[in-house]
């Protein structure tokens, strides 16, 4: 397995840059419109002409461009955009470990994802699809999953870009949504009933002890996943959240804490990387010769990740594996990305072998070891 790093730079804004004769990128403001869509659409005619049977994976693209170039080429590549699939997946991992602590289903839940950016909308698709999964008609759990961003509750009323609409709801099946006030994040948690609050806001601080409390009004163990980033930007930090909910609070946070100690007790707190999914969903894609990577990839990417926390793990809190485990978690996660596809019906002989799977997951098991590259180094001798 080879990995080939491509950045695509369409310009910049930036007058300092333009100005300095020393920047290396390219000293143009950005191009914008038809330009940048012909831009991207030569990229992505090159890219299958030259890789043909490779995976492209999306990054860092702007809200409206992600899900706009996502869902563009979603037929005509082998790929997925990261900053949506990766971190809904990593966040429904998570929340998938909280139900195994709590005990309940998923379609018990009401969710609220306070920031509807390419995360927060990737998290809602993921959610979506998992309750589907589970059997839950695709409108009712719709209407389970609430999206606020910097104006409030995202709703059918409101003139909005495309990738928000899927998840607006219809003001009129709200009778607590009288005015503007009404759709703010503290009434919203309360009124809706939210045990499920995630935060992709980049707004600190703004989880506060009175949003925290009445989720608690709503669940015995609530699940609180503060995942902006950096530290200075989690909209809580963990030892609050704890603190504030007597340690019965399920934490994930989009950045690195240390573990909190709340009356004599160590909780782990999570930390939600998309590292957990994306080189699995890859390995698992390519070996499995699937053309697609199917939403129910990373339905299958989750599941794995959760998995790999053990018992003992969950009764600290735990609701992610240790990075330390990244390396045995992605095959986990290859693993089960190619059986999905196995199932789905999309798998197909890999191009990148001459020892093919033949839909048998042993087989498929010793293909996906074989490609992972394994960082072997010569010792240092000193001379």
């Amino acid at each position: 397995m080879h990995c080939l790093p491509i950045s695509l730079d369409v310009g910049t804004n930036n007058e300092t840059l333009l100005n300095d004769h020393e920047y290396l990128g390219w000293r143009h403001r950005r191009i914008t419109g038809d330009q940048y869509i012909d831009f991207i659409q030569r990229f992505a005619r090159a890219f299958r002409n030259v890789f043909p049977s490779a995976l492209c994976q999306w990054e860092d693209f702007s809200k409206q461009n992600a899900f706009a170039i996502r869902d563009t080429f979603l037929h005509d590549l082998i790929s997925f955009n990261d900053d949506i699939q990766g971190t809904g997946a990593v966040a429904l991992a998570a929340i998938y470990t909280a139900m195994r602590i709590k005990q309940e289903p998923l379609a018990k839940q009401k969710f609220l994802i306070h920031g509807a950016g390419a995360g927060g909308i990737g998290i809602a698709e993921q959610i979506l699809i998992a309750l589907c999964a589970e059997g839950v008609p695709e409108e009712e759990a719709r209407q389970q999953i609430f999206t606020l961003d910097s104006r409030g509750i995202i709703t059918t009323d409101r003139e909005l870009l495309p990738y928000k609409q899927k998840f607006a709801q219809d003001p009129t099946s709200l009778d607590w949504l009288r005015e503007e006030q009404d759709g703010q994040l503290e009434n919203v948690v309360k009124k809706a009933g939210i045990t499920v609050l995630i935060g992709t806001s980049g707004q600190p601080g703004c989880f506060s002890k009175e949003v925290v409390l009445s989720v608690l009004e709503h669940t015995d163990r609530p699940v609180i996943m503060p995942l902006s980033n950096p530290t200075d930007h989690a909209e809580a930090v963990p030892a609050d959240l704890y603190s504030w909910t007597s340690g019965r609070a399920l934490v994930g946070t989009g950045s690195p804490f240390p573990d909190v100690m709340f009356e004599g007790r160590a909780f782990s707190v999570a930390q939600a990387n998309n590292v957990f999914v994306f080189p699995g969903v890859g390995l698992g894609t390519l070996v499995s010769g699937s053309r697609a990577v199917l939403p129910e990839f990373f339905t299958a990417a989750a599941e794995a990740v959760s998995s790999c926390v053990s018992p003992v793990a969950m009764k600290d809190g735990a609701l992610l594996p240790p990075v330390t485990d990244l390396a045995e978690v992605s095959l986990k996660v290859a693993q089960a990305v190619g059986e999905a596809a196995i199932a789905a019906g999309v798998s197909r002989p890999c191009a990148f072998s001459s020892f093919q799977h033949h839909n048998d997951p042993i087989r498929l098991q010793r293909l996906i070891r074989h490609f992972r590259w394994q960082p072997n180094y010569l010792p240092l001798v000193a001379m």
